[in-house]
């Protein structure tokens, strides 16, 4: 089974489309050096916001995804569940997602068991195009918990220096 297909419920229904951008995001989001291709997931004023790193907007956004890479040499996502909030429109949709993923270290280690999270997406189709037939995320959260996620908001921060800077 594709590592990015996911469970749905039967009600409400998700679109094909929407759940080819699912996949398709977590590909990219798995593709060291699909920094770009990354961005343009979301809109140009999205957000995005991992523990509490916080990026708005496209410039912002392509400046957390390389931090997010500058520790780890791979990470492999599994979205199991996707729940939509609510019936998705031909133009908007937020959804609730479930999942696991590993990560492998520059520095050595990682891997073993997936780490659970969990992220809340809202959804827009966007005319200038997107993955899954013009989808493109205004807001993404991603929930993580335990000692690992002290690790990668660490990252994320900047180090002690990032930390002291607050």
């Amino acid at each position: 089974m594709d590592r990015y297909k996911s469970s749905y419920p039967s009600t409400p229904q998700v679109p094909p489309s929407l759940r080819h951008f699912f996949e398709t995001f977590y590909r990219i989001s798995d593709t060291p050096g699909a920094h770009e291709e990354y961005v343009e997931s979301f809109t140009r004023d999205g957000v995005v916001i991992m523990a509490s790193a916080k990026a708005e907007g496209s410039d912002e956004i392509l400046s957390l995804r390389h931090r997010m890479w500058s520790a780890v040499s791979s990470r492999s996502h599994h979205p199991t569940k996707i729940f939509p909030f609510a019936p998705v429109s031909e133009s908007e949709a937020e959804v609730m997602l479930y999942g696991t993923v590993e990560y492998g270290f520059k520095e050595g280690g990682g891997g073993g068991e997936g780490k659970d999270w969990a992220a809340r997406a809202v959804l827009v189709k966007d005319e200038g195009g997107g993955l899954g037939a013009g989808w493109k995320m205004r807001f993404y959260q991603v929930y993580l918990v335990s000692l690992f996620v002290f690790f990668v908001f660490f990252v994320l921060r900047g180090g002690w220096s990032g930390v002291r800077g607050r």
